[in-house]
């Protein structure tokens, strides 16, 4: 038996598709090439950025904290503030409208260039650590109160008006949004420690060299709800793409071996012998949606290796969206 499986590649292959597909294809040809090492980390953390920082367009409860109701700007600022709500609570797709600058600018962009001919990512870690969301009640953005809110699942917390460039460092959104919801705080935290007072440049700097850092919110030293970025990477994109990568080797060492279970149903499927085998990845757009597109190049049959663990997180919406539509359509592929 012979062929090519690569799985690494093929996964690299896929999530370049995916990136390609959300920038603008002036940088496209700034991304990593195929030989940069560094390829497939940075298109995870791409998509990483981009699945988890976008609202996801469902009906949702609003609700205004007192410090909110009780703000001398609100009522200057007030019909904006209902127009958003009032599409948070419709589930209304206008919320993504660009021309309503509803968001940054920022927001509406997977990846920037670094002004050095390359690109990066660029990460709001008040809303990647702690979902907290900045909405601009300006019609132009040259208006300096932002509104900050916590988006659920089913609800939206509405915590008050600050100013622009806050983050995870400035901590007084983290305890204007305990004092009104404590309920949400609620085993988050490291219990019976208190956490460390620095000035925010002070944590910023921390944080910028790797270390992490543990906030103290009304005695309690508060993490991350969702993953701390670290040097500006998310632990939580490390630690997924390795334990993926380790699983893919698995996969890949049983899809090597002509004795394998995979292989003897696989050579059965296409009427040959498994040491007849000659298989490869294909470049496919689905690949990884639980599955990826195989080929035997002796024969050109190809066919769908399906297994659990080849559910790559953080693809991109539209690639699932035209991965749903293949399915509808009746063009599933081999």
């Amino acid at each position: 038996m012979q062929g090519t499986i690569d799985l690494r590649r093929a996964l690299e292959q896929t999530l370049r598709f995916d990136v390609e597909e959300l920038c603008k294809p002036s940088l496209r040809k700034s991304l990593p090439r195929e030989s940069d090492p560094t390829a497939l980390a940075f298109f995870a953390q791409v998509l990483h950025r981009w699945s988890t920082s976008r609202i996801q367009v469902r009906p949702r409860r609003v609700y205004y904290s007192a410090a909110l109701r009780q703000n001398p700007l609100l009522a200057k600022f007030q019909e904006r503030i209902e127009e958003i709500a009032e599409l948070l609570r419709n589930g209304d797709e206008a919320l993504h409208n660009p021309d309503k600058h509803y968001f940054s600018k920022d927001y509406y962009k997977a990846i920037h260039g670094d002004g050095k001919g390359g690109v990066k990512v660029k990460y709001d870690k008040l809303l990647q650590e702690w979902q907290i969301y900045h909405f601009h009640i300006g019609k132009e953005s040259a208006v300096e109160e932002l509104l900050y809110a916590i988006v659920l699942e089913d609800a939206v917390l509405m915590i008050d008006l600050f100013g622009h460039g806050l983050d995870f460092a400035d901590a007084k959104v983290l305890h204007a949004a305990k004092r009104e919801w404590p309920q949400i705080f609620e085993g988050v935290g490291l219990r019976g420690i208190q956490g460390s007072k620095h000035p925010p440049e002070v944590i910023q700097r921390f944080r910028e060299n790797g270390v992490n850092y543990f906030l103290d919110i009304d005695g309690t030293a508060l993490t991350p709800h969702t993953t701390s970025i670290l040097g500006g990477f998310p632990v939580l994109v490390r630690l997924a793409l390795d334990r993926f990568l380790a699983l893919a080797a698995e996969i890949q060492e049983s899809l090597e071996h002509p004795s394998s279970p995979d292989i003897m149903s696989i050579a059965q499927s296409f009427g040959v012998e498994p040491k007849d085998l000659r298989l490869t990845v294909l470049p496919d757009r689905r690949n990884f949606f639980g599955f990826v597109i195989i080929e035997d190049e002796p024969t050109g049959k190809k066919a769908k290796f399906v297994h659990e663990c080849l559910i790559f997180p953080w693809r991109a919406p539209r690639s699932q969206e035209m991965a749903k539509a293949l399915t509808v359509a009746g063009e599933e592929g081999p």
